[in-house]
């Protein structure tokens, strides 16, 4: 299903589009993986400690 999609959106888009909005889509994914095992380090540690 993502591909079906993916392949609607990026035939509307240029090569140039595309590639950095593929690049801006993964920097997103990084930063919001890294957020959420911050929230789960600091969840652990107010547990531990608390």
């Amino acid at each position: 299903m993502r591909d079906f999609f993916r392949r609607i959106v990026t035939k509307n888009l240029d090569y140039s589009t595309r590639y950095h909005l593929k690049a801006r889509l993964r920097a997103i994914d990084v930063k919001f993986l890294a957020a959420i095992v911050a929230l789960a380090v600091a969840i652990v540690l107010v547990l531990k400690f608390y």
